[in-house]
């Protein structure tokens, strides 16, 4: 099977614990395009938009510069 063409596990890295390489393109693909923000809390989502995966907190809710996982 080409690696390319494969179907990602939904596995989801502990904060704080090193990916795998799938487990970092899996993250990365979330971050890209399902998420929300309320407040200071940014919110990742599997792919099917409701299931949350992933939590951020900004410094700022009005004017962000950074942003550190929470879980």
């Amino acid at each position: 099977e080409d690696a390319l063409d494969v179907t990602l596990a939904d596995s989801t890295v502990a904060d704080g614990s090193r990916p795998t390489l799938r487990q970092c393109a899996l993250a990365l693909y979330r971050f890209l395009l399902e998420r929300a923000i309320v407040g200071t809390t940014m919110t990742v989502y599997k792919e099917d938009g409701i299931t949350a995966v992933m939590t951020f907190t900004l410094d700022s809710a009005t004017d962000p510069t950074s942003i550190t996982r929470a879980t």
